[in-house]
């Protein structure tokens, strides 16, 4: 189940890196989600 969240948190992570590079406009909120997306799923995976 963790392995399967992992899976589709990197999913996520790519769709909205290649989402940020389409908008410009909307960069920054990306920028945020994917700084969220890299601190929260591998800190409680590790737990």
């Amino acid at each position: 189940m963790n392995l399967n969240k992992k899976v589709v948190d990197c999913r996520k992570y790519f769709l909205i890196n290649f989402e940020s590079k389409k908008n410009k406009k909307l960069s920054k909120v990306h920028e945020y989600l994917r700084q969220n997306m890299h601190t929260q799923p591998y800190k409680t995976d590790k737990a």
